[in-house]
C-alpha cells in the first residue's frame, strides 16, 4: 500500500499536514483545515507538543522522544521505532518518516512530496547539529476511530458556479470554434488542389482562385479569433472579479486568530491562485476545445490520406503524451516548493518595509538584508528544481516529436515515389502533421495547467469552505455604562500559559482609565478582549 501524501497549503501547515498523512494511513480521513484547527499554529508553525496534543485528541497514543538513528547502549533508536512517525526537520519543519531501509529512508515532506534519502543525509538533516533528533511516535489507541470527513462543495463544482452565468457567451465561443474548425478542415484539400490540379494542368486561373479562397478563409478565421478573444477576456475578467470578491469577503469574515496563524505572503499568494484558476477556466478551456476539435478533424483527414502514416503518428503521440505525463507528480512537488519560497519572499519584504523604522533605530539593516538573501537562495533552488524538471521533460518530448516527423516524412516520400500518393497529397500530409503538433502540445499543456489549477484550488478551498464557528467579531457600538470583567482568563493556545488569569476589573463610564504594566503583561490582549476580537477562555 502506497503511503498517502497531502501537501501543506501554507508555510505554517507542515505539522497539520503530517498529522493528516499519518491519520490517513490508519484510515482516518479529515481535511487539512480540521487538523489545523486542532494544532492551532501561529505564523511560525506549531511545536511537537502541539502535534502531540492534537493527535491525542483524535485517539492516538503518543510519545515525544529524542533518539539516535540506530540502537545505542541498549536504547532503541529511530530504526526500531514504529512507523510512520513525525520528525523535526532541519530545525524548522516537520516531515513523516514512513519507511527505513538498510541504506535509505523514505520521507513524506508536505512542502515537496515523497523522497528517498540516503541514511547519512537523513540523519544530518534530522539532527541538524544536535546530539539526537526529535521525534513524535504515534499509533492508534482504543479511542481511535476510522472515518472520512468530506468537504462540502468540493471539486471543480465549486468553481463551475462562476461559469454558469456566462452560458450564452460560452455558446458563442463554441460556435466560433466550430467555424474555425471547418476552415481548418478545408485547408489541406485546398493545398492539394493547388498542386495536383492547378500546377499539373498549368491553370493559373484555378491557382489564383484557390489562393483567393484561402485568403478569405484566413480573413474569416482571423475575425472569428478576434471576437473569441474579446469574449474570453470579458468572461475571464468577470470570473476573476467575482472569485476574488468572494474570497476577500470570506477572508475578511475570519476571526483575528486566523490571520495571526498565517504569514501575509501566504495570503497574497492566494490572489495569484485565483488568476491561475481563472485562466484555466477561460482561455485554457477555449484552447483545449479548439485543440481537441482540430486534432479529431486532422486525424480523420490523415487517416483518409494514409492509414500507415496515421498509425505512426498515433503511436508516437501516445509515447509523447506518456513521457510528458511522467513528470506530472514531480511538477506538482516543484510547484509547492515554488509557492512556499515565493510566499516567504513576499513576507520577508513586507516585514522589512512595514518595520523599516524599527530596523533603522536598531541598526539591523545588515541582518535583514542577509535574511532576505537567504530567502532568495531558497527561491533560486526552488526555481532551479522546476527548471531542471521542465528541461528533462522538454528534451524527451522534442526527441520523440522530431523522430516522429522524420519518420513520417520518409514514409510519405516513399509513398510518392511508389505512386501511392501524389505530390499535392504529400504537401497536404505535411501540412496536417505540422497542424497536429500544436494541438497535441496544447493538450499536454492543458493537463499540466489543470494540475496547477487543482493545486491552487486546494489552497483556496481551505478558506472558501472554512466554517466560521465564532460570533461576528468586533463591537458594533460603544456600550453604555461601566465595563466589567469578572474572573476573565485567556490563552492563545491550549498549550500556552494563560496571558490573563482570573482578571476582574471595572472601567467606569465617563472616565478616562489608563492600563499600565510592563511589556508582555497582557495590556494589548486585554484591549482585544474588550473589543471582542477574542473570546475569553472563562469568565
Amino acid at each position: 500500500m502506497r503511503f498517502p501524501f497531502f501537501p501543506q497549503h501554507d508555510s505554517s501547515d507542515c505539522g497539520a499536514a503530517c498529522l493528516r498523512m499519518v491519520a490517513a494511513w490508519y484510515g482516518l480521513h479529515r481535511p487539512l483545515s480540521s487538523w489545523r484547527e486542532l494544532t492551532q499554529p501561529d505564523s511560525s508553525g506549531v511545536s511537537l507538543a502541539g502535534l502531540e496534543h492534537a493527535a491525542r485528541s483524535e485517539g492516538f497514543e503518543c510519545m515525544l522522544a529524542e533518539l539516535d538513528f540506530d540502537e545505542e547502549n541498549g536504547e532503541p533508536g529511530l530504526r526500531q521505532a514504529p512507523l510512520p512517525c513525525i520528525v523535526h526537520w532541519e530545525g524548522r519543519h516537520f516531515v513523516v518518516v514512513y519507511r527505513i531501509g538498510r541504506h535509505n529512508v523514505g520521507i513524506a515532506d508536505p512542502a515537496s512530496g515523497r523522497h528517498r534519502l540516503r541514511t547519512a543525509d537523513f540523519v544530518e538533516r534530522w539532527k541538524y547539529g544536535q546530539v539526537k533528533g526529535r521525534v513524535l511516535l504515534l499509533q492508534p489507541g482504543p479511542a481511535f476511530t476510522e472515518g472520512k470527513e468530506d468537504h462540502a462543495g468540493g471539486g471543480w463544482r465549486f468553481m463551475l458556479q462562476y461559469l454558469r452565468p456566462h452560458r450564452r457567451l460560452l455558446v458563442q465561443v463554441l460556435m466560433a470554434l466550430l467555424m474555425a474548425g471547418v476552415v481548418q478542415f478545408l485547408l489541406p484539400f485546398l493545398t492539394q488542389a493547388v498542386v495536383d490540379i492547378g500546377i499539373q494542368n498549368r491553370d493559373p486561373g484555378f491557382i489564383w482562385l484557390i489562393l483567393a479562397g484561402q485568403f478569405m478563409l484566413f480573413g474569416g478565421q482571423l475575425l472569428v479569433r478576434f471576437l473569441q478573444d474579446r469574449i474570453v477576456l470579458y468572461i475571464g475578467t468577470r470570473i476573476n472579479v467575482n472569485m476574488l470578491g468572494d474570497f476577500l469577503k470570506r477572508l475578511l469574515s475570519q476571526p483575528i486568530a486566523f490571520f495571526e496563524s498565517r504569514m501575509t505572503g501566504d495570503l497574497m499568494q492566494r490572489t495569484n491562485d485565483h488568476h491561475r484558476i481563472e485562466s484555466f477556466l477561460t482561455a485554457g478551456m477555449v484552447r483545449i476545445l479548439f485543440s481537441v476539435f482540430t486534432l479529431v478533424v486532422f486525424a480523420v483527414v490523415l487517416a483518409l490520406y494514409s492509414l500507415q502514416v496515421f498509425l505512426v503518428f498515433a503511436m508516437a503521440s501516445l509515447l509523447y503524451s506518456w513521457w510528458l505525463l511522467l513528470f506530472l507528480r514531480k511538477r506538482a512537488a516543484a510547484d509547492r516548493r515554488q509557492f512556499a519560497a515565493s510566499a516567504m519572499n513576499q513576507n520577508t519584504l513586507l516585514e522589512m518595509f512595514e518595520g523599516i523604522r524599527e530596523i533603522k533605530l536598531e541598526g539591523s539593516q545588515q541582518k535583514h538584508r542577509l535574511a532576505w538573501a537567504a530567502v532568495q537562495a531558497r527561491l533560486f533552488d526552488a526555481n532551479l528544481d522546476a527548471l531542471r524538471i521542465a528541461q528533462w521533460q522538454e528534451a524527451g518530448a522534442v526527441f520523440i516529436s522530431q523522430t516522429k516527423d522524420l519518420l513520417i516524412t520518409a514514409l510519405v516520400a516513399l509513398a510518392v515515389i511508389d505512386g501511392r500518393l501524389s505530390f499535392g497529397m504529400l504537401l497536404a500530409v505535411m501540412f496536417i502533421i505540422g497542424q497536429l503538433n500544436l494541438p497535441l502540445q496544447q493538450l499536454i499543456a492543458f493537463v499540466q495547467a489543470g494540475q496547477d489549477a487543482r493545486i491552487s484550488l486546494e489552497r483556496l478551498r481551505e478558506i472558501a469552505t472554512t466554517k466560521n464557528k465564532e460570533k461576528p467579531q468586533g463591537i458594533t457600538e460603544i456600550p453604555q455604562g461601566d465595563l466589567v470583567l469578572q474572573d476573565v482568563s485567556f490563552r492563545y493556545s491550549p498549550l500556552d500559559e494563560a496571558v490573563l488569569k482570573d482578571v476582574s476589573l471595572r472601567i467606569p463610564s465617563g472616565k478616562t482609565t489608563a492600563i499600565v504594566g510592563e511589556s508582555g503583561c497582557g495590556k494589548t490582549t486585554l484591549l482585544k478582549l474588550l473589543l471582542r476580537l477574542y473570546e475569553p477562555e472563562s469568565g
